[in-house]
């Protein structure tokens, strides 16, 4: 028997002198699965995700979750290589 494991990494982006959010334009009521708020974001989440499939992570999916946050999944793993992974994004 072998068991795997998966995380839902969640992430806020942030201005980079860590003052506001990253988008001022992110202010819809519903912002669940906001495209447009995604696309404001592409180039960072594009860079994230083609490093993620070059490190052979086996990216799931990728979405927008509530306002300023993304979560991003990944092929499941044994525990520690998904730990290490999880870690690894947070340094990241």
């Amino acid at each position: 028997m072998f068991l795997k494991s998966g995380v839902e990494c969640e992430y806020f982006l942030i201005s980079p002198d860590g003052n506001s959010i990253a988008d001022n334009k992110d202010v819809a009521d519903k912002p669940c699965y906001d495209q447009s708020a995604l696309m404001r974001q592409y180039d960072l989440i594009s860079e994230i995700c083609d490093k993620m499939i070059k490190l052979g992570w086996g990216l799931i999916k990728m979405i927008r979750g509530c306002k300023w946050s993304f979560e991003m999944n990944w092929d499941f793993s044994d525990c520690l290589t998904t730990a290490d992974r999880h870690v690894f994004l947070n340094l990241w």
